[in-house]
């Protein structure tokens, strides 16, 4: 089950001296809160999704949330709430995020440049990630590198999603062997009909 939702922390407490308790009638026992909202998964937070404030008396203990306070009070939260300041906790969801989309990035940068050097220096062994023309999926395996020819066979099976090649038995190439020009190769990639190239270090 996921919990997620919202919950909200204390920003910043003052207590103003001209507030009088509209319960208790207790001059300068009001403390006014800035609550800072924010929404959690597993209690973890996401991201800031406003502010809102609440009074209490330190006499009566009469607590008022923003809709019950009475003008003086919301006056009183108005002028302080710019003094309040967000802990980085508040905005560690979104830090993830931009720490994950930027690790993806630059994965994708490290593996095309590596696939760039696999398609520029060709090796018997090398497996390809292709698609096809009907939009599937399958393996291309490189049996020989000549200068300007290669010796290709493809998997004998074919997937409809890329997630689903990592499933392709490396035992399953089909027998018929194919000969094309290295050029091939590079308009292959041009094309964007290469996913990505494997290689055994």
């Amino acid at each position: 089950m996921i919990i997620y939702g919202w919950k909200s922390s204390t920003l910043l407490i003052e207590n103003p001296a001209e507030l009088t308790c509209t319960n208790c009638n207790t001059q300068g026992s009001i403390n006014i809160a800035v609550l800072g909202k924010y929404a959690h998964i597993f209690w973890i937070p996401l991201f800031p999704i406003g502010r809102t404030g609440a009074s209490v008396c330190a006499h009566c203990k009469q607590n008022l949330d923003m809709g019950s306070m009475p003008f003086e009070y919301k006056e009183a939260y108005e002028r302080i709430k710019p003094s309040a300041k967000r802990p980085a906790r508040h905005y560690f969801g979104l830090g993830l995020f931009v720490l994950i989309i930027g690790a993806g990035l630059y994965l994708d940068k490290t593996n095309k440049t590596e696939n760039k050097k696999f398609l520029n220096a060709p090796m018997a062994g090398d497996v390809y990630e292709v698609e096809n023309q009907k939009g599937n999926y399958t393996k291309m395996k490189l049996l020989a590198v000549g200068k300007d020819t290669v010796e290709i066979v493809f998997h004998q099976y074919y997937v409809n999603k890329i997630s689903g090649l990592h499933k392709l038995d490396d035992m399953d190439f089909d027998t018929t062997v194919y000969l094309i020009p290295r050029s091939s190769l590079l308009e292959m990639d041009k094309k964007g009909d290469i996913v990505d190239i494997e290689r055994d270090k």
